[in-house]
């Protein structure tokens, strides 16, 4: 008995609630949000903010670039002087393809090959 009671409130204040929401839909279905001026105002805001975020981004990725942008050339330079050295290292120590020193005798060594013809250009 004592249940119920606040049973039947709640579900009395429900259906208050929906019969008042059913009438209204239609009315709030009808609110063009653009018209308000809190709602216009709040979209400027949000594309002020967008644009200004847009520019700082660009400003600080433009000088970000401008700074790696010679570290990576000059680190780019030096792998290709380790790379010529190592060739270099390559050639005049008589590592060739095929020709593994370990397993290999004295007599059955080749002389090495140039590698001039297969090196590809690093640009």
């Amino acid at each position: 008995m004592f249940n119920i009671i606040p049973l039947i409130l709640i579900l009395l204040g429900l259906a208050a609630i929906i019969v008042i929401v059913v009438r209204k839909f239609s009315i709030l279905a009808n609110l063009d949000i653009d018209n308000i001026p809190a709602e216009r105002e709040a979209k400027f805001k949000e594309q002020i903010i967008g644009k200004r975020m847009k520019r700082n981004f660009l400003k600080y990725y433009s000088r970000l670039a401008r700074i790696i942008g010679p570290l990576g050339e000059a680190i780019g330079n030096l792998f290709k002087w380790l790379h010529e050295r190592l060739l270099e290292f390559k050639e005049n120590n008589g590592f060739c393809k095929g020709n593994n020193l370990a397993a290999s005798s004295a007599k059955a060594r080749s002389p090495c090959i140039s590698t001039q013809s297969v090196r590809m250009p690093l640009t």
